[in-house]
């Protein structure tokens, strides 16, 4: 299956979260993302959780992706402020 992702979250993991990176091979995680979380802003989330994750992690080793998707799930469920 061909996946596009949205430039501006390429633009944003790019720019502001290099940590947990982009290439080309993660267009089906951001597909499968964006078709288990249709009601989430996944931009918006990704913000979210980057500042979280900046005190968090704090430089160690993270597995962005797994804390990501399990991020989603939450926010999925969590009702709007």
């Amino acid at each position: 299956m061909n996946h596009s992702v949205p430039e501006p979250l390429k633009q944003y993991l790019s720019d502001w979260f290099p940590e947990f990176g982009f290439h080309p091979r993660d267009a089906a995680y951001w597909g499968a993302l964006a078709q288990d979380f249709p009601e989430v802003d996944l931009l918006d989330q990704l913000k979210i959780f980057h500042a979280w994750s900046l005190d968090r992690f704090n430089g160690k080793t993270a597995t962005y992706r797994l804390s990501f998707r399990k991020w989603l799930s939450y926010a999925s469920k969590r009702p709007p402020f």
